[in-house]
C-alpha cells in the first residue's frame, strides 16, 4: 500500500493528475484518504478543478476527521472562486464537528521572533504583532494590486 501511496504522490506532484487518479481508481485495496488529499493538493497547485472535485468528492464521501482534509478542499474551491463549495464543506465541516486547530506563527518584533496564535488578541503582545501584520497585509495589498485581502484570507480559511 505504501508503495502505491507514494508512487500516487509522486505523479500528481509531478503535474501527471490523470496518471494519479488512473492509479486511485485501479488499486487493488480500496485507497486512502491521504492518497485522495495528494491528489486534491495537487489539483489546486495545478488548477485543476475537474480532477481535483472529483478527488475531493471521493474524500468527502470518507467522512475522515481530519480537518486538514477538508481545508485543502475549501482552499482548492477558494483558489478557483467557486464559492458555493466552498461554503458546502465549511457547512458540511461544522455538521460533522471537525475543526481546524489554530495556525501558530511568528513574527519579528525587533528583539527576535515571537510567537502567537493567529486571531488571538489576548496576547499581551497582541498590539505589536497586529502592527506588524497590518504593515504586511498592506505591503502585500500593494505588491499583489489586491484591494480587498480580508475578503480573500476570509475565503481561504
Amino acid at each position: 500500500m505504501e508503495h502505491y501511496s507514494c508512487m500516487i504522490d509522486l505523479y500528481a506532484r509531478a503535474g501527471l493528475l490523470e496518471k494519479a487518479e488512473e492509479m486511485l481508481d485501479h488499486t487493488p485495496f480500496p485507497p486512502t484518504s491521504t492518497m485522495w488529499a495528494a491528489l486534491v493538493g495537487a489539483c489546486h497547485d495545478r488548477g485543476n478543478i475537474e480532477i481535483g472535485e472529483r478527488a475531493a468528492r471521493k474524500l468527502l464521501e470518507m467522512r475522515t476527521e481530519n480537518a486538514g482534509h477538508y481545508v485543502l478542499i475549501a482552499n482548492m474551491y477558494a483558489a478557483a472562486g467557486c464559492w458555493d463549495e466552498l461554503a458546502t464543506v465549511r457547512k458540511l465541516m461544522r455538521d460533522l464537528g471537525v475543526t481546524k486547530a489554530p495556525g501558530l506563527a511568528w513574527t519579528d518584533l525587533g528583539n527576535g521572533f515571537t510567537p502567537f496564535l493567529v486571531g488571538d488578541r489576548s496576547n499581551p503582545l497582541a498590539p505589536e504583532i497586529y502592527v506588524v501584520l497590518d504593515e504586511l497585509s498592506e505591503q502585500m495589498r500593494n505588491i499583489n494590486n489586491c484591494s480587498d485581502l480580508d475578503i480573500l484570507a476570509e475565503n481561504i480559511e
